[in-house]
């Protein structure tokens, strides 16, 4: 029943917008014409000097007719075709259609993970699994498979690379502090904090009843001299940049008895290699970035298109190292278009 009623009032719509506009122009024509009649009638009526005078009002006359004849046909054409195309339009839901591909089309616009954003990136970040596994076997670093599958072993080999390094600097940041301080080592610093090494404190309970003669036997000229040494060459004050790098490295200078470092300083050539494993894996992500045809050079997007890319390879960790393992010259598993990378012409986009 309410198609029916919808069917018959859309055709009733379209029938008021062929209708209107022919009703309006056929009223403003009838007008025109009997003006027009009436002109010629007054210049029959009239001779010499006033009848062209009254030829000429009457001409002025009759070309505000006609312009304002004109004028109230264009508004009242237009104005009713608007209110029916517009009653149309609500009536049919095209307004609403309109409404959302609007809508989609702004979402398109500010999420840079919409493929219409990504551009050529659209390959890496759909590519199946196993076109990416091939290139990683193949050693092919072509494409944006090829290069999700670069980034993909850069992170392999990077993998750790980052703590040898930082321990490394740990190392080398304690020793700047001990020599700033004008130590040789951890030790010689807890030594120095708790007083001068070899001068043993003298009390009563050690002489029972002569401090003097127990300072005179430990090598001093009196008691007194004991006391002034011992006045003169107090414990160093706390070193907190120095007790921050011991505490970094394992070691724990808040103790009543102190406690060295533990842990071990990484071998140098370890170092070099974490070095040029973190250097190949930041360029292979520039690389990723230069490749990127859609990249406005926001920061903010390409960290987080680097992001996305790394957490997909993150979650195919095992099957990646897999194939770093694998010395095969063509990938059994893959099938014979996997190699192939995804276009962005190959996207296709469902807007209602």
């Amino acid at each position: 029943m309410k198609n029916s009623l919808k069917a018959a009032l859309t055709a009733v719509m379209l029938s008021s917008v062929a209708l209107v506009p022919a009703a309006a122009v056929s009223v403003l024509v009838t007008a025109d014409a009997a003006h027009a009649k009436s002109e010629n009638a007054g210049g029959k009526g009239n001779a010499g000097n006033k009848g062209k005078s009254g030829d000429k009002k009457g001409g002025k006359s009759s070309k505000a007719s006609k312009s304002k004849g004109k004028s109230g046909k264009s508004l009242s054409s237009t104005r009713a075709g608007k209110r029916v195309e517009g009653m149309f339009r609500k009536l049919t839901g095209q307004d609403k259609k309109t409404t959302r591909r609007a809508s989609k089309a702004r979402i398109a616009k500010t999420d840079l993970m919409h493929p219409s954003n990504l551009g050529n990136m659209n390959g890496a970040m759909n590519a199946n699994t196993n076109a990416v596994l091939a290139h990683i076997r193949n050693g092919n670093t072509n494409g944006p498979v090829g290069h999700l599958a670069a980034l993909a072993v850069a992170n392999v080999n990077a993998d750790g690379a980052q703590e040898i390094v930082d321990l490394q600097d740990a190392f080398d940041t304690l020793d700047d502090e001990l020599a700033m301080a004008g130590y040789d080592s951890v030790a010689d610093y807890y030594a120095a904090r708790e007083g001068v090494p070899g001068i043993d404190p003298i009390t009563e309970i050690d002489t029972a009843t002569d401090p003097e003669a127990e300072a005179i036997d430990r090598g001093f000229g009196s008691y007194q001299d004991y006391l002034d040494q011992v006045a003169g060459t107090p414990g160093v004050e706390m070193n907190d940049p120095l007790e921050e790098a011991i505490s970094d490295l394992g070691g724990d200078p808040t103790l009543e008895e102190p406690t060295d470092i533990t842990a071990v300083e990484p071998d140098p050539a370890d170092v070099d290699q974490a070095e040029m494993d973190l250097e190949a894996q930041t360029a292979a992500e520039q690389d990723i970035l230069d490749y990127w045809n859609k990249n406005t050079g926001d920061e903010n997007d390409e960290a987080a298109l680097l992001d996305k890319l790394n957490e997909r390879l993150a979650a195919e960790d095992a099957a990646i190292r897999d194939a770093m393992g694998v010395d095969d010259e063509a990938d059994a598993a893959c099938e014979a278009d996997c190699d192939e990378p995804i276009d962005e012409e190959d996207v296709v986009l469902i807007v209602e």
